[in-house]
């Protein structure tokens, strides 16, 4: 929901700003993968790596630095898992009003169960190690990004005569916002740029765990797939999802609300599938799509927590430290989500402890990059000269 969050906060144009950032994003995400590969240390029958280690490999082999940024990642993580929880309980929530008609508050019983569930489910998947984090993802991505993607190329195909307004609102209002979202191009700008590095997170190094581990020939093949990845996350996937909020026009629709909705972002974004769904087919279009959304705010916790225990790895491979780091991950800040939610708290203040802790990784990352380009480099022209690269 970050496009939804972005054009909300600041309007239409914003998307052109994701889009600048991703263009950039996919080089920088290149670099950091490749880098990951290369620095990768064997850990038991598993790889680990990631921005941890090629920073301490990087700084002189330095065990105070890859300890600084271990530390640096954790907390990133640890306080991004209470607002994705956040983003659960909403979906969840919201796919229990569509089978039943009815709005549920947050003290209901519904709610209680779900909170249950999340932190119940996310304690055995994660002390099940690694492996079953794979699995479990494996099996909840393909399935969401399909559903979502079927849903979303279908109702782009019923509404294809707003193509030209997509593109006029989205270009004019890049340089020219509209007064409702601000009226300034910073704001636009701003808001593109921060929901764009939160939705394909390139240049902070915070998946850079993943392409550690992941088994490639060789170490520019990694890159490749994780700027691909960047490309498909803002240039597909966030255009189309913000296609459909911005040809819906909300905010222009007499008699709706739009200042009451706008903190709500999957509601405004169901709200939007709403008003482009033939009528016998809203109800299951908005179903499907908030429980994609719940899916995939669970393997983004099951992905954060699986990567702390690989940055705690930089720390002490003790397996009882690294248990303390499942605890503390799933028995410490979801429930904590969880209460706030049933709290009726808003977690505005963890948003904005996101937000920082974004812009931090983003500050160690980036001079990683810098200083670690040459050897991207030097592998990128290895691989060129094995004639790899078609």
């Amino acid at each position: 929901m970050g496009v939804t969050g972005a054009v909300l906060a600041g309007g239409p144009g914003a998307l052109f700003w994701m889009w600048v950032s991703a263009f950039f994003g996919m080089a920088t995400c290149f670099v950091e993968a490749t880098l990951s590969q290369i620095f990768k240390e064997k850990n038991g029958e598993d790889y680990v790596g990631g921005i941890a280690y090629y920073g301490r490999r990087l700084l002189n082999n330095s065990k105070t630095v890859g300890f600084v940024i271990a530390v640096a990642y954790i907390f990133y993580a640890l306080f991004t898992l209470p607002s994705q929880v956040f983003h659960m309980f909403t979906a969840f929530g919201s796919v229990a009003s569509q089978i039943t008609g009815s709005v549920y508050a947050r003290t209901d019983t519904l709610y209680i169960v779900i909170g249950l569930t999340i932190i119940l489910v996310t304690t055995v998947i994660i002390f099940g190690g690694i492996r079953r984090v794979a699995l479990a993802t494996d099996f909840i991505v393909p399935i969401m990004a399909v559903t979502y993607f079927v849903i979303a190329l279908f109702l782009i195909a019923l509404n294809l005569d707003k193509v030209p307004y997509f593109f006029t609102a989205v270009f004019r209002g890049a340089f020219s916002p509209e007064a409702i979202f601000g009226g300034a191009m910073g704001i636009a700008l701003q808001q593109g740029i921060k929901r764009g590095l939160m939705s394909n997170e390139a240049g902070q190094g915070t998946v850079t765990m993943a392409a550690a581990a992941a088994d490639a020939k060789h170490p520019v093949e990694q890159g490749f797939i994780q700027s691909f990845g960047v490309f498909v996350d803002t240039f597909v996937i966030c255009t189309i999802s913000g296609f459909l909020v911005i040809i819906a026009n909300l905010w222009s629709l007499d008699g709706f609300d739009f200042m009451a909705l706008r903190s709500d972002k999957l509601g405004y974004f169901i709200a939007s599938l709403k008003v482009l769904s033939p009528t016998m087919l809203e109800k299951p279009i908005q179903f499907l799509v908030a429980l994609c959304y719940g899916m995939f705010a669970f393997s983004t916790i099951l992905g954060m927590i699986a990567f702390i225990e690989v940055s705690a790895t930089e720390i002490s491979r003790n397996k009882v430290f690294l248990n303390i780091m499942k605890l503390i991950s799933s028995l410490v800040f979801i429930p904590f989500g969880v209460a706030c939610v049933w709290s009726g708290a808003e977690l505005d203040n963890i948003w904005i402890i996101s937000d920082l802790t974004n812009i931090v990784m983003v500050y160690i990352n980036v001079p990683l990059i810098i200083i670690g380009f040459k050897y991207s480099k030097i592998a990128l022209k290895d691989y060129e000269e094995k004639g790899e690269l078609i």
